[in-house]
C-alpha cells in the first residue's frame, strides 16, 4: 500500500460514542527497523495520557501510550503486559481505563506489518476499541482491510458516518455498537455474490440462514449481494438486487460443514452464485451476533399485533420457558435416509419440564408447534401459551408468533430444526438453551453460538 499522511485521519472533533474515549495511534516506531513493533501515541491534545506499555518484538522495543481519563500531567503507568494483545486485555480489565478503551478510536497507518500485528491483538481484546480509522494511501481503494477487520469484530462505515474520522481513512465500527444499518459502507461495484434459489430452497428459517450467510460474506469481502424477492424484503426491509445470470454456481452439500473453509480462505470466491443451506457458524460470526440480530429485527408494522398479544398473554415478571415441538413433515420423512429430521419424543419434554419447573421463579410455558391440536392438550397441566392465528395481520407470516415467542423465552428447549435454532441465535444473550442428546435421550444445556456440528448430533 502507498504511504499517506496519517495526520489527515482524525478531525479535531468530539468522539460521538462517549465522552472520555481513548484515541490511540499505531505507527512504526522510529527505531523499529524492519520489525513489527509499533508506537501508539496520543493524538488529540485535549486527552491526557492514561497508561504506558513497553513492547518487545523482533528485537525492537516501542512505547505505547493510551490517551484516556487520567489526571492532567500524570505520568504513564507501566503495565505488566509484554505484548500489545496482553496490554489491551490489561487495559480492558482495569476499571481506570476500561471505559476509555471500550469507547475509543484506534488509528492505524497503512503499514501491512503494523496492521496485521495490531489486528491480531484486537482479536483478543476484551473488548476492542469502539472504532478503527485505517489510513489509506492516495491510490488505495476503500475496503482493503475489510476482511481482517471483520474477523476482529468491525464493519466499515460509509464516508462521513463518523464525524471524527476524515479522508483518506476508512472508518470501522465494532459491529455490536452499530444501531443504524444505513451507516454501513457501499460495497465495491466490481464484485458481487448471489443466491438465485433464495426463497425456494427451504422455508423461513432456512432462508434466514442463507441470507445471513450472504450478507455477512458480503460485508467481509467487500461485495454486493444479489437475490430474488423473498419474505425478508417485506418483513425486515432488506433490499433485493436481481442475481446476475452469468455467475457460475457453487453448491455445498447439506449439513457437512464443508462451507466453513470459505471463512478462512486468503481469497474467497466472488462473482459466483451460492447454493446450499449454510448453517455453520464460523468463529468470526460470533463477534457479529448483535449485528445479525439487528438485521433480522422485523419492521414494526408486521409485529405490532403479536407484541400486543404477548403483553396480554405472558404474565408480568414470569420466567418464560419455550419449547419447540416439531411434528408436521417430520412425521413422514424416511428417518433412515434423513436421520436429522426425526421427531423428538414427547416424553423427553415431560422429563425436561419436570426437572426444570421447580427451579424457576414464576415459570410460564410457551409451546411453539405445528400440531397445536395434539401437542397443546398434552401439556395442559402447565396451562401452556400457544400462539393464535387471529393475532396475525398477514396470513403469510403465521409462523412469526412461534418464532418470536421462542426468541424471547428466558429458557428455550430447541430441537433438530432450523426454526428453533435460529430463534435461539437471535435471542438475547441471557437466554438459557437446551438441545436433545440422541444418545442420552434427554435435553441438555447447549450454547447456540459456540458449539459446532449441530446437525451431526442427530445422526446417531
Amino acid at each position: 500500500m502507498t504511504a499517506a499522511a496519517s495526520s489527515t485521519a482524525v478531525r479535531p472533533a468530539a468522539w460521538p460514542l462517549a465522552q472520555g474515549g481513548a484515541v490511540l495511534r499505531v505507527q512504526r516506531a522510529p527505531d523499529a527497523g524492519d520489525g513489527v513493533a509499533a508506537a501508539i501515541e496520543r493524538d488529540l491534545e485535549t486527552l491526557a495520557t492514561g497508561a504506558g506499555l513497553t513492547l518487545g518484538a523482533a528485537g525492537a522495543s516501542a512505547a505505547v501510550r493510551l490517551a484516556g481519563p487520567a489526571e492532567p500531567g500524570g505520568a504513564p503507568r507501566r503495565l505488566a503486559a509484554s505484548t500489545l494483545r496482553a496490554g489491551l486485555d490489561e487495559l480492558a480489565d482495569d476499571p481506570r481505563t476500561r471505559d476509555a478503551l471500550a469507547s475509543g478510536l484506534l488509528v492505524l497507518d497503512p503499514d501491512p506489518g503494523i496492521v496485521t500485528t495490531t489486528l491480531q491483538a484486537l482479536c483478543g481484546a476484551r473488548p476492542g476499541p469502539a472504532a478503527v480509522a485505517l489510513v489509506r494511501g492516495a491510490d488505495d481503494p476503500p475496503g482493503g482491510w475489510d476482511r481482517p477487520l471483520f474477523d476482529a469484530g468491525y464493519v466499515r462505515l460509509k464516508p462521513g458516518a463518523a464525524a471524527v474520522i476524515a479522508e483518506p481513512a476508512d472508518a470501522y465500527l465494532r459491529s455490536d455498537l452499530l444501531t443504524d444499518l444505513g451507516l454501513l459502507r457501499e460495497p465495491s461495484s466490481a464484485n458481487a455474490i448471489s443466491m438465485q434459489t433464495l426463497g425456494q430452497n427451504g422455508r423461513f428459517a432456512n432462508q434466514l440462514w442463507q441470507y445471513g450467510f450472504l450478507w455477512l460474506y458480503g460485508l467481509r469481502n467487500n461485495c454486493r449481494i444479489q437475490t430474488p424477492r423473498w419474505v425478508g424484503n417485506l418483513l425486515y426491509g432488506v433490499p433485493a438486487e436481481p442475481p446476475d445470470p452469468s455467475f457460475t454456481r457453487q453448491a455445498f452439500t447439506v449439513f457437512t460443514g464443508v462451507e466453513r473453509h470459505l471463512w478462512s480462505m486468503a481469497e474467497p470466491p466472488v462473482n459466483v452464485d451460492f447454493f446450499g443451506y449454510f448453517q455453520e457458524i464460523p468463529e468470526s460470526w460470533r463477534r457479529h451476533r448483535q449485528l445479525l440480530r439487528r438485521l433480522f429485527t422485523p419492521q414494526p408494522g408486521f409485529v405490532d399485533l403479536i407484541e400486543r398479544w404477548f403483553k396480554r398473554s405472558v404474565p408480568s415478571g414470569a420466567t418464560l420457558v419455550g419449547i419447540h415441538v416439531r411434528r408436521g413433515d417430520y412425521s413422514y420423512f424416511d428417518h433412515t435416509a434423513v436421520p436429522w429430521f426425526r421427531p423428538i419424543p414427547i416424553e423427553w419434554y415431560d422429563t425436561f419440564l419436570e426437572e426444570l419447573w421447580p427451579t424457576l421463579e414464576r415459570p410460564a410455558l410457551f409451546v411453539a408447534t405445528d400440531d397445536a391440536a395434539t401437542v397443546g392438550p398434552h401439556f395442559a397441566r402447565y396451562d401452556p401459551i400457544l400462539a393464535p392465528s387471529s393475532e396475525i395481520a398477514i396470513p403469510e407470516f403465521a409462523f412469526m408468533p412461534d418464532f418470536m415467542g421462542m426468541q424471547r423465552s428466558h429458557v428455550l428447549a430447541m430441537v433438530n430444526s432450523s426454526f428453533s435454532r435460529m430463534a435461539g441465535l437471535l435471542a438475547d444473550d441471557g437466554q438459557v438453551a437446551y438441545l436433545p442428546n440422541m444418545k442420552t435421550q434427554r435435553f441438555e444445556r447447549y450454547a447456540p453460538w459456540h458449539e459446532e456440528d449441530f446437525w451431526s448430533r442427530f445422526e446417531a
